[in-house]
């Protein structure tokens, strides 16, 4: 389950959004406030999108738990998109149009955000804390509410504590999509700055779950640091258990970093690492 220990940000958006308008605003009865939600809870993000959902609903229940906001209870509705965009986008219509949701809140990354944002837009609805640093997402949008620091930002914090214990050697494993190519770029341009470049750059296709070309790739550039965005899988099967990891049991394994909580990968089972070896470090705005 992810933490949302600034989801009382979203709250408090959503009560300021209660005050400022009607109380027969769209989404608002008497006694519940209705929030919509689109996520994997299915394909191979559906553990990350599970987490999203649960984390939300945890808070919920505490605030409403505690008298709701200005008495009304929070409720959300969560409909699965399989990490496919062109479902998100079809989900966002349905939770603003059907469900008459005040607020779409916690999709799980730009790529199923982007498609929701011109029904967004069209009724007025607030997009609370999609769960993205990319900036598609992050420039000004009116009804767009971001809790996340960008991912360039992010990138940036973690390649200057980790040029200053004196690592020099970074690999880079991405999405080969227009959200992995800013963080690429994002790395570079940190990288640049402190005189390095990243000592091999692979990528990935999105959802794909065989990644031992790019990690072998990856490995014979013996990196001392290893970046990457989540490549996420779906439970292991009988057969994915039986493949074999990219590396040799006895060959040394670089630290891998990813700027998200994810739960186990694809490119962590490639390396032959179990969970403790990846480290998920992530900032938020101030």
């Amino acid at each position: 389950m992810i933490k949302f220990g600034r989801l009382s940000v979203a709250a408090g958006l959503i009560a300021c959004l209660l005050s400022a308008g009607a109380t027969q605003a769209q989404g608002v009865t008497r006694t519940t406030i209705l929030i919509g939600q689109s996520g994997p809870l299915s394909g191979a993000n559906k553990e990350f999108g599970e987490g999203i959902r649960d984390g939300a609903l945890a808070y919920f229940r505490a605030v409403n738990a505690a008298g709701g906001i200005n008495k009304r209870k929070l409720e959300l509705i969560t409909i699965d998109d399989a990490n496919d965009a062109q479902r998100s986008g079809e989900n966002g219509r349905v939770l603003i149009e059907e469900k008459g949701v005040l607020a779409v809140f916690g999709y799980a990354s730009a790529t199923l955000s982007i498609p929701a944002l011109p029904h967004v837009e069209k009724h007025r609805v607030p997009f609370v804390a999609p769960f993205t640093g990319a900036e598609p997402m992050r420039k000004f949008r009116p009804y767009v509410y971001n809790m996340r620091a960008s991912y360039a930002d992010e990138l940036e914090k973690i390649v200057d504590f980790y040029a200053s214990t004196g690592l020099k050697r970074f690999s880079v494993l991405h999405y080969d999509d227009p959200v992995g190519k800013e963080n690429l770029g994002a790395v570079e341009t940190a990288l640049i700055k402190r005189g390095l470049k990243p000592v091999s750059i692979s990528s990935v296709k999105r959802n794909q779950l065989e990644l031992g070309d790019a990690v072998s790739e990856m490995i014979k550039s013996t990196p001392t640091w290893s970046l990457r965005r989540r490549c996420i899988e779906p439970p292991p099967t009988s057969s994915s258990r039986r493949r074999k990891p990219a590396r040799s049991p006895s060959s040394p394994a670089p630290p891998l970093w990813a700027p998200a909580p994810s739960p186990p990968s694809s490119a962590r089972r490639a390396l032959g690492w179990s969970s403790h070896r990846s480290f998920r470090p992530r900032r938020f705005p101030s």
